[in-house]
């Protein structure tokens, strides 16, 4: 498939179960809601208690931080759910079978503890060379610092540059390289390892035709987001101009009057710009799902196979098939005399 018959299917399928695959997606987004409005409870609770002057405990600081890591990690998990079951979806409907969320849930049972460990190890490769990184860029900060050259303080700016650009180009490749990891932990039911390996060979060979039809995504949902940006900001425009009204006025129930009419200007735009986000998301699931089944047609499918249609069901001396491509059934014995 070229980048346009990928995006063709990509459509074809968003459009055909556009509901189910939005409802997954809300789904993710109501997880993530309730666990930043419990943990922004648990937040206001501990500021109300300050200003009454109750000094945190101990006990709160690190309730808070375990808080917080539990935000992220359910959030992360929600999001990883919600696009596994999204990619199975893609994936079903590409088989021409009909998926329910009921059996998308059962379907990629399972799919968050194999990815986990994944996550996990690539957690700990991310702190490990940040910790690396930072330890080097101190010692070399210290070391232009005592020696006072002006060398040494451009030779650390030129490090930090390098690593910057190594960072970029890595980040690019490793997300080719491993594209593939969750369609094929929520399709083929394999473990985080084992998605990692297949998704580095899948890519062999087709690492710039996987990058160019990433980035021509990219490009495509940044038009979209820049349409999104720029009526948002047309919605703004009444909001900053009471605002900026209201710079040398000192009257609070002004300010309050002049707030509550702007209110709606300034949640407008950000409810388009959500609502954007959780539109293109499956879009960008399903997207990624079309390349994996496309890929792997192109990687391990026999050179020169062609899919095959109802005239390859109807050899010589054989009777003409249906659309379906199977032949039609024999025709009934004749009736035998009483």
């Amino acid at each position: 498939m070229d980048v346009m018959a990928v995006f063709s299917g990509t459509w074809s399928i968003v459009k055909q179960k556009f509901g189910l695959l939005l409802g997954m997606t809300l789904a993710a987004t109501g997880v993530v809601t309730v666990a930043l409005v419990l943990f922004g409870l648990a937040i206001a609770g501990s500021i109300v208690s300050m200003i009454a002057g109750v000094a945190p405990s101990v006990a709160a600081i690190v309730g808070m931080v375990v808080g917080y890591l539990a935000v992220v990690v359910v959030s992360y998990l929600a999001v990883f759910k919600a696009q596994a079951m999204i990619t199975l979806g893609a994936y079903e409907v590409a088989q021409g079978r009909t998926p329910t969320f009921s059996g998308l849930l059962a379907g990629t049972k399972g799919f968050l503890p194999r990815l986990t460990v994944l996550f996990a190890l690539g957690l700990a490769a991310v702190i490990l060379i940040s910790v690396l990184m930072g330890l080097l860029f101190a010692g070399m900060a210290e070391s232009a610092r005592s020696s006072g050259s002006s060398a040494a303080g451009l030779g650390l700016v030129g490090v930090i540059m390098v690593t910057m650009i190594i960072v970029i180009v890595g980040g690019y490749y490793l997300t080719v390289k491993l594209l593939y990891v969750v369609p094929l932990i929520a399709i083929d039911q394999l473990d985080g390892i084992s998605a990692l390996k297949r998704s580095w060979k899948l890519t062999d060979g087709a690492f710039w035709r996987t990058l160019g039809y990433v980035l021509l995504l990219a490009i495509v949902l940044g038009v979209g987001s820049t349409i999104i940006s720029f009526i948002a900001q047309i919605f703004m425009i009444p909001a900053v101009g009471s605002l900026s009204a209201l710079e040398y006025t000192n009257d609070p129930a002004a300010v309050f009057a002049a707030l509550l009419a702007t209110a709606p200007f300034l949640i407008i735009p950000t409810l388009l710009t959500t609502a954007y986000q959780i539109v293109v998301t499956p879009f960008m699931c399903v997207y990624v799902a079309v390349m994996y089944i496309d890929q792997v047609r192109r990687s391990e499918l026999p050179p020169g196979y062609v899919p095959p249609t109802a005239a390859s069901y109807n050899p010589p001396g054989f009777p003409p098939v249906n659309p379906d491509g199977y032949p039609p059934p024999p025709p009934p014995p004749p009736a035998q005399p009483h």
